[in-house]
C-alpha cells in the first residue's frame, strides 16, 4: 500500500503488526525508515526512525528482542504503550522506554519483545 509521508492515516492502516506473531524479521527490512507515534494521552505525532534490531538468544520456549528507535531531541516521548504506524506494518501498539541521556540531535528508545514460543 503507497501511504504519502506527511499524510498517513490511521483509518487507513487500521488493520496491524499483530505483535503475538511478531519477531525480529518482521522489523528487519524496516531498519532506516520512519515510524510515526501517537503519544498516549497527547493529541499529536511524532516521527522516529527505526535504529536497529537486537537479536538476542532464543532459549527452547522464548523467542527474544529489541527495537530501538531515534527520534526528536526536542519532541521526548514519555515511556508508556503508544500507538505505532508503518506504511508496511500497519498499525500496532508497544511499550517503548527512553534509553540514554538526550543528545542535542537525539532522544533513543527501546522496546523488548520476549515471546512464548508455541510447542
Amino acid at each position: 500500500m503507497a501511504v504519502a509521508g506527511a499524510g498517513l492515516d490511521r483509518a487507513a492502516l487500521a488493520s496491524g503488526l499483530s505483535l503475538g506473531d511478531a519477531d525480529a524479521s518482521r522489523f528487519h527490512p524496516h531498519v532506516g525508515e520512519r515510524f510515526t507515534i501517537f503519544p498516549a494521552g497527547e493529541s499529536g505525532r511524532v516521527y522516529v526512525r527505526l535504529a536497529k534490531v537486537i537479536d538476542l538468544p532464543a532459549s527452547k520456549h522464548h523467542s527474544q528482542f529489541a527495537v530501538v528507535f531515534h527520534g526528536p531531541a526536542d519532541a521526548p516521548i514519555a515511556d508508556g504503550i503508544h500507538e505505532f504506524l508503518h506504511p508496511a506494518l500497519g498499525s500496532f501498539s508497544i511499550f517503548i522506554s527512553p534509553i540514554g541521556a538526550p543528545s542535542k540531535e537525539r532522544c533513543a528508545y527501546q522496546a523488548c519483545f520476549n515471546r512464548l514460543l508455541r510447542t
